[in-house]
C-alpha cells in the first residue's frame, strides 16, 4: 500500500540545510521535551505528524529525518532526490518543506532548536556544522549501512524510553542521545563525501570551515576570494572543492 503525500524541500537561504529522515520503531505519537527556563525544545515522531499540512512550510528547527524502510521523494533547491531504504537527509532552520510522495512505511522526524543543542557552539564535540547543518553546498543523501542502521534504530528506541523519565537528568540524557545520532551521521557523510568527490580528510575539513564562514557572513561577503583570505587559502584552492 502506498500513501500519497509529497515531500519537497527548498531553502530560503542556500547555506542553511538540515533534516534527517528517520526509521520505523513503534507506531507512537509525537514525543516532545521542553525546558521553559532554557527555551529548549526536542521532539521525535513521524514526518506526517511533524508537518501535517500538504502546503510548503518553513522549518523552524534543526530537523533529522531517517528513512530506514519504504521511500519518499524530495525536492531540494529545485533538485529532486529520491530517498530509498536506509537513507538519511539533513536540513537546517529556514528550509521550506513540502511533502510530495511518501510510501506507507513511515519516516521518522527528529527536531531540536539551538537552545537544546547549538551545533555551532558545540562543533568541537560533533563536527557537524558545515556538513550536516549550515552547509554551503547541497547536503547529499546519506546511505546508512546495516550496522549504523541498527545503531540509529536503537537510539530511536532509547529516545522513546528516555522521554518517560521525567527527572533532573532527562535533559542531559536526551542531549547525549542526540549527540550520538549526530556523530553517527557526521561520520557517514564525511566518508561518503570524501569517496564520492575524491576528497582528502583535510579538504573535507576546509569545506566545513568554509561553510561555517559563509553561514556567518553571507549577507556582506559574496566573493570566494574574501572567504579564501579568511581561511588563509588561495581562491583556487577553495574553488577546486566545488
Amino acid at each position: 500500500m502506498v500513501r500519497k503525500k509529497s515531500i519537497s524541500v527548498r531553502e530560503n537561504n542556500p547555506y542553511n540545510a538540515v533534516s534527517i529522515l528517520c526509521f520505523n520503531v513503534h507506531d507512537s505519537a509525537m514525543l516532545r521535551y521542553t525546558e521553559p527556563g532554557l527555551n529548549a525544545f526536542l521532539s521525535t515522531g513521524f514526518l506526517e505528524e511533524a508537518f501535517p499540512t500538504e502546503e510548503a512550510v518553513s522549518i523552524p528547527h534543526y530537523t533529522i529525518l531517517l528513512c530506514m524502510k519504504g521511500s519518499c521523494c524530495v525536492q531540494a533547491d529545485a533538485r529532486q532526490i529520491d530517498l530509498g531504504r536506509s537513507t538519511v537527509l539533513t536540513l537546517s532552520p529556514g528550509a521550506l518543506l513540502e511533502i510530495d510522495r511518501l510510501q506507507t512505511e513511515r519516516i521518522h522526524c527528529v527536531q531540536f532548536n539551538r537552545e537544546f543543542y547549538c551545533v555551532e557552539y558545540h562543533d568541537v564535540e560533533v563536527s557537524c556544522n558545515g556538513l550536516l547543518f549550515n552547509a554551503a553546498t547541497q547536503a547529499p543523501a546519506i546511505d546508512v549501512p546495516p550496522a549504523e542502521g541498527e545503531t540509529l534504530a536503537l537510539l530511536m528506541q532509547m529516545f522513546e524510553k528516555e522521554f518517560a523519565n521525567a527527572d533532573r537528568l532527562q535533559l542531559e540524557m536526551l542531549r547525549v542521545l542526540l549527540k550520538r545520532m549526530i556523530i553517527t551521521c557526521t561520520r557517514l557523510v564525511k566518508e561518503q563525501l570524501e569517496e564520492r568527490r575524491d576528497l582528502r580528510a583535510s579538504q573535507t575539513d576546509l569545506l566545513r570551515a568554509f561553510s561555517g564562514l559563509v553561514e556567518k557572513h553571507y549577507r556582506e561577503k559574496h566573493k570566494v576570494a574574501e572567504y579564501a583570505s579568511m581561511l588563509h587559502r588561495s581562491p583556487k584552492t577553495l574553488s577546486n572543492l566545488f
